[in-house]
């Protein structure tokens, strides 16, 4: 239960600073880091995935184009390892997507489509939210 309720609180924090600017958006990103720390020290085997993922899109917003590329590659590594093929391949069509390869993010849309949800983009939101088009 801590494991989810940490990661989602996380998430909701970084969604909630792509939207805002200033001293709100630091206050946000200190918020989800500060879930994420609690997060990295599950015993889970597929919190590291997901906190990774998380971490990826907070760097979108205050980290480096190289900070965002290194979690996204750690999220898809600890998600497959975790056999969370659905996470890892958000963290490829959001890779894809930071990366300007339209036809690759097309790709992972369609994947995450094939798995059988709905609105891709949204889920993608969902499970890794941040400021993605560099």
């Amino acid at each position: 239960y801590d494991v989810t309720m940490q990661d989602l609180a996380a998430r909701v924090n970084v969604a909630c600073a792509a939207e805002a600017s200033g001293r709100a958006r630091t206050k946000l990103l200190k918020g989800a880091r500060k879930h994420l720390k609690k997060l990295d020290r599950s015993a889970a085997p597929w919190a590291r995935g997901l906190v990774a993922l998380t971490r990826a899109g907070a760097a979108t917003l205050d980290g480096t184009e190289r900070e965002v590329r290194a979690w996204l590659d750690r999220a898809e590594g600890e998600l497959t390892g975790a056999d969370m093929e659905l996470h890892a391949e958000v963290a490829r069509a959001r890779r894809a997507q930071w990366d300007g390869h339209a036809a690759r993010l097309a790709a992972g849309r369609e994947a995450i489509e094939r798995a059988g949800v709905a609105e891709p983009a949204r889920f993608l939101d969902t499970w890794a939210p941040g400021r993605w088009d560099s």
